[in-house]
C-alpha cells in the first residue's frame, strides 16, 4: 500500500504499557534478539521510555507506569506477529526452551500478510502474546474453500486447547 506521495506505508512502532521496564527490555533483547534503543537515556532520566528495534523502520516502545493512560494498564492487543526465516524461528524456539518460556500455541498453517505460514505463540513478561512465523515455498498457494474452512477449524481448536500462561488477575494497578 502506498501513501499519497507513492512511498510504501510501513509500521513505525507499537507501544506496550509495561509493569517492569527492565524485565521487558531484557526479554525482548534476550529472547527475540531485538536491540534496545534509548535504555541508557531512559535510566539516566533523559528519555521518557526505552524501545526495542524490530528492524530498520520499526520499534516496540515500552511505556512505564507513569505513561499509562488513566494510570491503569490498558488491554494490550490480542497478539503481535513477527515474520522471520525458518532458521530464525528454529533458533527462537531453542532460546524459548533455554529460558523456560513456554510455547502456548503452534499453528502449522495460518494465513498472514504474505500468505500461508507456520507460527508459534508465546508471551512476554507483561502477558502480551507474541507470534513468530515463517513463510515457506507454498505461502502464496491458494487453498480451496473447504481446505480454508478446515484450517480455520484447526486454528480454533488450537486456540481453545491452549491455556493462558502467566495470566494473573489484575489488582487494578
Amino acid at each position: 500500500m502506498k501513501s499519497g506521495k507513492g512511498k510504501p506505508i510501513t509500521m513505525d512502532h507499537v507501544v506496550f504499557e509495561v509493569k517492569d521496564v527492565q524485565a521487558t527490555v531484557d526479554f525482548y533483547e534476550k529472547i527475540l534478539q531485538f536491540p534496545t534503543v534509548r535504555m541508557k537515556e531512559f535510566l539516566a532520566g533523559d528519555a521518557p521510555f526505552p524501545s526495542a528495534r524490530v528492524n530498520r523502520q520499526t520499534l516496540v516502545d515500552f511505556f512505564p507506569k507513569e505513561f499509562w493512560d488513566n494510570r491503569r494498564r490498558q488491554q494490550n492487543p490480542n497478539h503481535v506477529c513477527f515474520t522471520m526465516s525458518q532458521s530464525e524461528v528454529a533458533a527462537l524456539k531453542r532460546r524459548l526452551s533455554r529460558n523456560k518460556v513456554p510455547i502456548i500455541r503452534r499453528l502449522p498453517r495460518s494465513y498472514g500478510a504474505e500468505g500461508w505460514g507456520n507460527s508459534i505463540y508465546f508471551q512476554d513478561p507483561d502477558g502480551v502474546t507474541l507470534e513468530a512465523r515463517f513463510y515457506g515455498k507454498d505461502a502464496k498457494k491458494e487453498l480451496s474453500a473447504s481446505a480454508q474452512k478446515a484450517q480455520g477449524k484447526a486454528a480454533l481448536a488450537a486456540i481453545k486447547a491452549s491455556k493462558p500462561v502467566g495470566k494473573k488477575k489484575s489488582s487494578g494497578s
